[in-house]
This record gives C-alpha cells, sequence and structure tokens, in this order.
C-alpha cells in the first residue's frame, strides 16, 4: 500500500497531516512477511515526493538518507513545497537537552566556545538489539556506517540546534572498529568535530 494514498483523502483543513516513514519489525506479527516489506532509501525519497505535492510534513527515523543527492533531493521537495521534515533524533525529546537550550537562550551560561557530547552503549549486539535491526545496524550499505551512523549523528544534531542552525567551517570525522570479531563491515567507535569561526563540538 502506498503510505502517501492514506493522507490523499486528509481534509484540507486539518491542523496538521503528517507522514512517518519508519519499518518497526515489532510491529510485525509471526505471519506476516517483515523481510519482503517494501522498504529502501530509494522508495523512501519518492514517498518524499509524493507527500510534499499533497503538503504532507515527514518525519523519518536516522539517517535521513545515504546519498547527498537524495538528501537534497528531499530538501528540494520539501523548499518546494513548503513541507517540514523531521529526523527523529532520539536526543531531541532528552529533558535534559531542552534544559541546557533553555540556559542558553537565558544567557546563564554565556557564549558557547567548546561542546563535548558523549553518546554510545556497549553495542548494539552487547545490548541485545533485536536481530532484524542487528543485521542492519551492520550492513555498510543499508546502514552507511556503524556508530558513526548511529551515535555519531547525535552531537552533530545537538550542536546544530545550539547554534541556531550554523553550518559549521568544517566538519571531521574519525571512525575505528574496536571489536572486528563482532563487527567486521562497519565501525564501533566514532568521534564527530564540527569547527565554527568561535566554537567547536
Amino acid at each position: 500500500m502506498n503510505l502517501i494514498a492514506c493522507f490523499i483523502g486528509a481534509s484540507p483543513s486539518s491542523a496538521t497531516v503528517a507522514a512517518s516513514v519508519f519499518v518497526n519489525p515489532l510491529q510485525f506479527g509471526p505471519s506476516e512477511d517483515f523481510e519482503r516489506y517494501p522498504r529502501s532509501f530509494e522508495s523512501d525519497v519518492a514517498q518524499f515526493e509524493a507527500a510534499a505535492t499533497h503538503d504532507v510534513d515527514v518525519m523519518v527515523e536516522k539517517p535521513l538518507t545515504l546519498s547527498l543527492d537524495d538528501a537534497l533531493a528531499i530538501r528540494r521537495a520539501a523548499r518546494e513545497h513548503h513541507i517540514q521534515v523531521l529526523v527523529n533524533y532520539e536526543t531531541t525529546w532528552y529533558a535534559s537537552n531542552r534544559a541546557l537550550y533553555s540556559l542558553l537562550q537565558e544567557n546563564r551560561l554565556g557564549e558557547i566556545r567548546k561542546v563535548v557530547i558523549h553518546d554510545g552503549h556497549q553495542g548494539p549486539k552487547e545490548i541485545g538489539v533485536q536481530p532484524e535491526f542487528l543485521q542492519w545496524l551492520t550492513d555498510p550499505v543499508e546502514n552507511g556506517a556503524g556508530a558513526l551512523y548511529d551515535f555519531g549523528c547525535y552531537g552533530a544534531d545537538l550542536m546544530t540546534w545550539l547554534m541556531h542552525g550554523e553550518a559549521p567551517l568544517s566538519v571531521t570525522a574519525v571512525a575505528q572498529t574496536d571489536k572486528p570479531q563482532i563487527y567486521p563491515r562497519v565501525d564501533d567507535d566514532a568521534t564527530v568535530i564540527l569547527r565554527y569561526p568561535l566554537a567547536q563540538a
């Protein structure tokens, strides 16, 4: 079923119409075919563009996509049709991050000069994620990377928010694999450095 078809009949007077592009293996029953359920970044981009033509805002799980061309296509569609596109970074919903933002807005912490953000856990296999999710997380084609995409994005996202969307002068990423016996195809440790004229993270 086409995701956008669900929204075509929505009343134009509706206050909010939004679509979420996310396939959760836990939402499939034992007789349902999770493996053959249509999902790919290519089809997601097509869904984005269709959503945009119907003025439907879209929220996706990270990563937004795996190529610059697809990201630019999504941005073009969003700008042309004036829709919102949200990547649902988990850390967006943390009360501690909201409190930090409020303190900065109230000028109670001074100017931002350096921000150090640590995110992570023992590893997806070690903490027992679902097999389907683990397979995707450790696939360099389907996921694009390992820790770099899974956790490396959080600090960059938070700093972008704290800097009110200002683009950094440079972005540097260092990725390595500390447990090649468990994660032979993707990185399991990553550091991302954002440099601004008067700040870094």
